[in-house]
C-alpha cells in the first residue's frame, strides 16, 4: 500500500462500490416495480372523482452555490367506490419532480382544483388509485447508470491504491 492517504482512499473506494453498486439495485428494482404498477392500472376499474387540493412543493438541498432546487407537483382528489369515499394524490406511477417550477405547473394544470377526474382504482385495493392509468414517468435508469459509475471509480481507486 502506498504513502499515508492510500488507506484512506481504498476504504473510500470500498464505500463507492458498495453505495453505487446497491444504489443502482435499488434504482433497477424501483423502475422495474413502477413499470409492472403501470401496466396492471391499465385493467383497473375507474370512477369519477374531484379534485380537492393541488400544489408544487419546492425542495432545496445542497448549500451554496452547489444548492439544488426540486419542483413536486402534488394533487390530491376524492372518489368513491361501493359507497366508500377514499382520497387519492397518485397522478401516475414513477417519480415526478422537475428542476423547474414551470414543467411542474403545467403537470397540474389538467388538474384544477375542483375538476372532475376519472379515477382508476385497484379492484384488489381500492384505496390504491391512479389519474393517468398506464402511464410512467422519471424512470430509474440515469439513476442505474450513475450508482454504476460511481462503483466503477471506487473500483478504480480501490485497484489504484491497494497495491
Amino acid at each position: 500500500m502506498s504513502g499515508g492517504n492510500g488507506g484512506g482512499l481504498v476504504v473510500m473506494g470500498l464505500l463507492m462500490m458498495a453505495g453505487g453498486g446497491g444504489f443502482a439495485f435499488w434504482c433497477a428494482r424501483e423502475d422495474k416495480k413502477h413499470k409492472a404498477q403501470a401496466l396492471a392500472s391499465r385493467s383497473w376499474l375507474s370512477v369519477p372523482g374531484a379534485v380537492v387540493a393541488t400544489e408544487v412543493r419546492m425542495k432545496r438541498s445542497g448549500m451554496g452555490r452547489h444548492q439544488r432546487v426540486q419542483y413536486t407537483p402534488l394533487v390530491a382528489y376524492h372518489y368513491t367506490v361501493d359507497g366508500r369515499a377514499y382520497q387519492g394524490t397518485r397522478i401516475h406511477f414513477g417519480m415526478l419532480v422537475f428542476g423547474f417550477e414551470g414543467p411542474a405547473n403545467r403537470a397540474l394544470a389538467p388538474y384544477p382544483v375542483g375538476a372532475p377526474v376519472q379515477v382508476h382504482y385497484d379492484p384488489a385495493n381500492p384505496a390504491d388509485s391512479v389519474l393517468e392509468a398506464g402511464v410512467v414517468t422519471g424512470n430509474m435508469r440515469f439513476g442505474v447508470y450513475a450508482s454504476i459509475g460511481v462503483a466503477i471509480f471506487g473500483f478504480l481507486l480501490l485497484i489504484a491504491f491497494a497495491r
